[in-house]
């Protein structure tokens, strides 16, 4: 169980609380660590997820609905670089949290397909 951080948003506690669901079967791929963060008065969702292919997905999700995920891969050098580097943001306003967390899931499985997979017409709504 992860050690579940208090939100004012009802959508932030609602998609913790999904995550914390799913979170065996998350883990069972990687690891799942999620916490809250509180900057200029504002608070937001982190959850990151790092895949056993050492992919690292960084989602925050903040009380208006605004996301950004990361999703990166350190490239086969030790000099850097990244084998994988997505960026996407959008808003999830309107979906259900198990709606956000599946394509949360469904990144890790295929995270070159990140955009794809967080486009708008891909988000059902409620």
């Amino acid at each position: 169980m992860l050690a579940t951080p208090v939100f004012d948003s009802a959508l932030l506690g609602d998609l913790i609380q999904t995550a914390e669901r799913r979170g065996k079967a998350i883990r069972y791929h990687g690891t799942l660590g999620c916490s809250r963060e509180v900057e200029g008065g504002a608070e937001r969702l982190n959850i990151d997820v790092t895949t056993i292919n050492v992919v690292r997905l960084h989602l925050s999700v903040w009380p208006d609905g605004a996301f950004s995920l990361s999703v990166t891969k350190p490239g086969p050098s030790r000099t850097g670089g990244w084998a994988i580097y997505e960026r996407v943001e959008g808003t999830v306003t309107g979906c259900s949290p198990s709606e956000v967390i599946a394509r949360l899931e469904a990144t890790m499985e295929a995270p070159t397909d990140a955009a794809h997979i967080w486009h708008p017409k891909h988000l059902t709504n409620r």
